[in-house]
C-alpha cells in the first residue's frame, strides 16, 4: 500500500500522496457546484423581495400623502396595495427561510455521508485483516452510538 502509513500504536492512518482524482470525487464537484447554484438562487430571490418591500413601502408612503391631501379614494387603494406588495414580500422571506434550512439539513447529511464513504474507502485499502476488522468495529461502535443520540 504505497502512501498509507498505518501506526498500530496510535491507531492513527496517514495518507502521504494525494488521491486520484475518481468518480466519488467527480460527484462531490457535482454536488459542489448544485449547491453553489442554490446559493445563488436563493439570493436572486432574496433581492427580488426585497424590491418588491421597497415597492410596498413606496406605494404605503404614497397612500399616507394621497391622504394628506383628503384623497382617500386614491389613498385606500394604494394602501390595500402596499399591504399586499408587504405580505407577498413577507410570504417570500418565509418560505426562503424554510428553504434554506431544509437545503442545509440536506448538505449537511450529504457531506456526512461522502465522510463515511470515504473512510470506507480507506478502511477496505487497509492490507492487516486484524487491523482493518478492528478498524470495522471502530466504525461500527460509532454509527451505532450517533444513532443513539
Amino acid at each position: 500500500m504505497d502512501g498509507i502509513q498505518i501506526d498500530k500504536q496510535q491507531k492513527d492512518i496517514k495518507v502521504e500522496h494525494q488521491v486520484e482524482i475518481n468518480a466519488e470525487s467527480k460527484n462531490l464537484n457535482v454536488y459542489s457546484r448544485y449547491h453553489d447554484s442554490e446559493i445563488n438562487q436563493n439570493q436572486k430571490i432574496l433581492d427580488s423581495a426585497i424590491k418588491i418591500t421597497w415597492s410596498g413601502f413606496c406605494i404605503l408612503l404614497a397612500c399616507i400623502i394621497f391622504a394628506f391631501f383628503d384623497k382617500i379614494y386614491a389613498a385606500t387603494l394604494s394602501g390595500i396595495s402596499g399591504v399586499l406588495l408587504e405580505a407577498i414580500s413577507g410570504t417570500i422571506y418565509v418560505l426562503v427561510d424554510k428553504s434554506s434550512k431544509s437545503k442545509y439539513q440536506y448538505f449537511e447529511k450529504l457531506s456526512e455521508d461522502e465522510t463515511e464513504k470515504n473512510i470506507f474507502h480507506m478502511v477496505e485499502m487497509v492490507e492487516d485483516e486484524s487491523y482493518k476488522c478492528k478498524l470495522i468495529e471502530m466504525m461500527v461502535y460509532s454509527w451505532c452510538n450517533k444513532k443513539k443520540k
